[in-house]
């Protein structure tokens, strides 16, 4: 964590105030949704260098529990945009591409650079109702994957053919 957010924590400043913003991104749509939990459009410099704009959102995030478990979920809604959402989950689900949600945590007052590495996961599902939509994302399953890969056999280093049990 940031010197800068440290300060927002524990001394609660008057003047600056954390500023949650949420990018969902797919290969089939034509550019990223980005939304700002603020009552304004929001610029800041992304950490590639560009400059984006999010905005003005009725989100909500309740970010992944930071113990030790294996699975970590974001869950987040987006209120306000539904029609936009849906239209583009929809030509994600059309093209079969995967829609992955970032969370950049910059400062009402430092906007140059995120406060926090951001975080980028999976969404696995959505659900909408008439005001918002419900997503939940998770990490990629690297729990339960195997590791390594690649499987060492005779076929791949032949010196294993010696190895007794």
């Amino acid at each position: 964590m940031s010197a800068i957010l440290s300060r927002i924590h524990n001394n609660a400043p008057t003047d600056d105030a954390e500023l949650p913003l949420l990018e969902l991104t797919c290969a089939a749509w034509a550019g990223p949704l980005r939304y700002a939990l603020s009552h304004n459009d929001e610029t800041v410099t992304l950490p590639g260098g560009g400059s984006a704009t999010f905005l003005k959102s009725g989100i909500e995030l309740q970010l992944p529990d930071a113990s030790g478990g294996a699975k970590h979920d974001l869950s987040f809604r987006v209120s306000g945009a539904t029609d936009t959402v849906l239209g583009y989950i929809d030509e994600a689900e059309e093209a079969d591409e995967v829609i992955n949600a970032t969370v950049y945590i910059y400062t009402q007052l430092h906007r140059s650079a995120p406060q926090k590495d951001p975080l980028t996961l999976e969404v696995v599902s959505a659900v909408a109702d008439d005001d918002s939509v419900q997503f939940s994302a998770q990490f990629r399953d690297i729990a339960n994957s195997t590791f390594p890969r690649l499987r060492y056999t005779a076929d791949i280093v032949p010196g294993l053919r010696y190895y007794s049990k």
